[in-house]
């Protein structure tokens, strides 16, 4: 009884969520994590322990770190690894991605809560043939024969979920490993992580997080400054910037074609004709993901033009 209970409860509370105003939810998503993050920074020792900062200091940066904002009232190399560990934390949950993999995530449970709802279903079938409809305007889906269309849908939105959070992963571990490999092979890179007393493996891990999440955050005080001169570790950190942020969209139209040429999976197909079923506003159409590379292209080569100009 305690158990039928506890689950009529929850799944109360999440229906209640579900249809509140999504400006509440991020807000209040962002703040309680934000002050979660300042209690952290609050209790844990910093690494200078003459250093007294403020509350409101402590704060700022968590908000910073939490919303991407990449503004600091504090010198980076002031806090304790277990300090970074929280901001790392902070930024992860903050990402574009990573907050889009929550809606994404919380969509897949409204719509498995309403095709299970016994009132719902009546209205799903009666519009059947309207959604018939609107996929004759889109590309033709080879759905197996024992697969209707909603099956096809909800199907490919977990999928999709499950792309985003391998996507994610992935290329974290990668942008990690890359940063770390490239710090013990060059020398005067690694030099300079030394001589701060900073450690490599955060620096890389904390690095790829901020960088992935438009943050910009850097533990060196100086940025990525005292790195001008390490080509391989700017690109790495290009590369990253990239495909967490302005690419991101067309980086996971790639992969999601990708991975349907590679397992012929039928819900791949239906992704990428049917993108705009799955409420993903990442989810381009293919001809917009092309033309967003080029805009971005475009827009590089245009200000790394201007700034040749301004320096001569």
């Amino acid at each position: 009884m305690a158990v039928t209970a506890i689950a009529s409860h929850t799944k109360s509370f999440v229906q209640k969520l579900l249809q509140a105003n999504p400006f509440w939810i991020q807000s209040c998503y962002f703040f309680s994590l934000s002050m979660a993050g300042f209690l952290l920074l609050k209790i844990l020792p910093l690494r200078d322990a003459t250093s007294k900062p403020t509350n409101v200091d402590l704060f700022f940066m968590s908000v910073s770190a939490n919303t991407v904002s990449s503004m600091d009232a504090m010198e980076m190399e002031m806090f304790s690894n277990y300090q970074l560990v929280v901001l790392t934390l902070l930024m992860v949950t903050g990402g574009e991605v990573f907050v889009s993999l929550l809606g994404l995530h919380f969509a897949k449970i409204k719509s498995q809560m309403k095709d299970s709802s016994p009132d719902v279903s009546g209205m799903e079938l009666a519009t059947l043939s309207e959604n018939h409809a609107d996929l004759r305007h889109q590309k033709p889906n080879r759905m197996p024969p024992d697969m209707t269309v909603l099956d096809m849908k909800s199907s490919s939105r977990k999928h999709l979920f499950f792309v985003v959070l391998g996507y994610l992963i992935v290329l974290h571990v990668v942008g990690f490993l890359l940063i770390l490999v490239y710090l013990r092979l060059v020398p005067d890179a690694g030099a300079v992580l030394h001589r701060k007393g900073i450690n490599a493996s955060m620096f890389s891990i904390f690095t790829t997080v901020s960088t992935f999440a438009n943050c910009g955050f850097v533990l060196t005080n100086e940025n990525m400054v005292v790195f001008r001169t390490c080509s391989g570790l700017l690109l790495i950190v290009i590369v990253q910037a990239l495909v967490g942020n302005t690419m991101y969209a067309s980086s996971l139209r790639a992969v999601i074609w990708l991975l349907k040429k590679l397992t012929k999976r039928q819900e791949y197909d239906y992704l990428l004709n049917n993108y705009g079923e799955m409420g993903y506003d990442h989810l381009l159409p293919g001809p917009h993901a092309f033309d967003h590379i080029l805009t971005e292209c475009y827009t590089a080569m245009v200000d790394n033009g201007l700034s040749k100009e301004m320096l001569l």
